[in-house]
């Protein structure tokens, strides 16, 4: 694991410009960045050690962006090597996630398809960014793992329509978002409105 790594800034670059003297890492097959710096001029080097010349499947590059760094994010997916990767896990939180930008955000993850996990938890999802996703979902139907936990959907009915969309597409494994119900319908279900919705959703 080599998330969340505490370096000075200056470092970073040092770290990045490195990476072309140091024998690759053949055997990554998946890679855990989540927090750490991929600044915009070294996003190449970073693409090719850890993905190019690796065996790496899935990539996990939770909480780096956020709605500011939409370009650092879509220049990160322009190097990407293409038919490579088999998941994402691009997992955000308060602080940093894309929500209001989900059509740049899955019109760049378009690119690299086909992908078949596709992890976002925690991107603060709205009721429009879960309709630009069930419309890519649509589009993309290689995708058989899917989670989106952690939004910012707004009440119980929007919940249940917008899983009931991605019932409809078939996807094989679709995460259960905990969070979600909790913050909605309460623990124990304290705050459910409509049992008879619930009983389908379950």
């Amino acid at each position: 694991l080599l998330g969340d790594i505490q370096l000075p800034e200056s470092h970073w670059r040092l770290l990045f410009d490195s990476l072309p003297s140091l024998t690759p890492m053949k055997c990554i097959h998946e890679l855990d960045w989540s927090g750490n710096i991929i600044d915009y001029q070294s996003m190449k080097q970073f693409s090719t050690y850890f993905v190019e010349q690796t065996s790496l499947h899935y990539l996990i590059i939770d909480r780096i962006f956020g709605s500011n760094q939409i370009e650092d994010f879509k220049s990160l997916i322009s190097v990407l090597p293409r038919n490579k990767l088999w998941g994402l896990s691009i997992r955000g939180d308060t602080q940093k996630n894309l929500s209001g930008n989900f059509k740049v955000f899955l019109d760049s993850i378009e690119t690299l398809m086909p992908l078949y996990f596709l992890n976002l938890n925690g991107q603060q999802m709205n009721e429009q960014d879960a309709d630009i996703l069930v419309d890519f979902l649509k589009r993309n139907k290689d995708i058989v793992d899917i989670s989106c936990d952690s939004s910012q959907i707004s009440c119980e009915h929007n919940l249940f329509v917008f899983y009931d969309d991605l019932f409809k597409i078939d996807i094989k494994s679709i995460g259960r978002p905990v969070n979600d119900i909790k913050r909605l319908l309460g623990i124990n279900l304290s705050n459910l409105a409509k049992p008879d919705k619930w009983s389908d959703f379950r």
